[in-house]
């Protein structure tokens, strides 16, 4: 099946978000490795796996979207907050966190052409899901 847009839901503390971007609508990247690697003169490798599970998750939204007021409202009251993407195209999958923070205001341009709005919030933790 062909990729589709609309197959895509992105929830804030309960507000389903609108006036995507064109392109991604969002974009997921793990916080860091899972393991690291020590090995020892001897030779002999082991492995520590890290104790949190963070993540950083962009939301892309046109300039003119009313999502963006309701995002600009929670990184003023500096609100931590729920956000759960979930994709049901085909290979899709369910990403969910807690305790996310808005890490900053995204950078602005005004002009002839509906601008983009890049929001990233920063996940100490979450989890994904395959449908």
């Amino acid at each position: 099946m062909a990729y589709n847009g609309k197959k895509i839901t992105v929830v804030v503390n309960g507000t389903f978000l609108t006036g995507f971007r064109d392109g991604d609508v969002y974009n997921y990247e793990e916080g860091e490795d899972r393991f690291t690697r020590y090995e020892g003169v001897d030779g002999v490798i082991d492995y520590s796996e890290r104790a949190g599970n963070p993540c950083t998750l962009t939301i892309g939204l046109k300039n003119n979207s009313p999502s963006n007021s309701f995002l600009d409202e929670l990184y003023q009251n500096r609100e931590q907050l729920s956000i759960t993407i979930k994709d049901v195209n085909d290979n899709g999958k369910t990403i969910s966190a807690t305790d996310a923070v808005i890490m900053k205001r995204p950078d602005e341009a005004k002009g002839k052409e509906i601008g983009e709005n890049e929001w990233t919030f920063d996940c100490p933790d979450h989890s994904v899901t395959y449908n």
